[in-house]
């Protein structure tokens, strides 16, 4: 297994707490699910089987951390090293009214699917973060200089 900075397990840490919603430290096969269908892609419960048993060591049916650490290994996906086609597109699922932006309503709801309970002044000041044009929505240009600041 690859070795990861301290920084690096909390950002993973983190990730593995917005799919793990219920907090029992382990992210069912229907959170995988959801979380697949929140970013637009259909997965067959053929594919789930299939990710579950590529990842899951112990067979308990369930993904827990070290096994989302190994997974994150074997694919060697990095976070802030997403590629600009994978940045795309999890730029278009997030903009649900495909008008080139991601408002405060669309992330509001996202954060809400993911389990996050926030309010519009949270999410506000969420979109204030990376909004470098300070026009209140986060672009496709915002949206990949946040990702690859991570």
């Amino acid at each position: 297994m690859e070795h990861y900075t301290e920084g690096q397990v909390a950002e993973f840490r983190e990730a593995f707490s917005l799919f793990d919603r219920d907090r029992k430290g382990y992210i069912t096969p229907a959170q995988i699910n959801k979380i697949v269908n929140m970013f637009g892609t259909a997965a067959s419960k053929e594919a789930i089987d299939s990710f579950m048993k590529d990842y899951d060591d112990d067979e308990n049916g369930n993904l827990d951390f070290s096994e989302f650490l190994k997974m994150m290994a074997r694919n060697n996906v990095v976070l802030t090293e997403l590629a600009d086609d994978n940045i795309r597109a999890a730029f278009q699922a997030l903009d649900r009214d495909k008008n080139g932006y991601i408002e405060k309503l669309e992330l509001l709801h996202i954060m809400r699917g993911l389990g996050e309970q926030l309010t519009e002044k949270d999410v506000e000041d969420m979109i204030k973060e990376g909004d470098l044009d300070e026009d209140g929505r986060i672009n496709l240009e915002e949206f990949t200089i946040i990702m690859n600041s991570k």
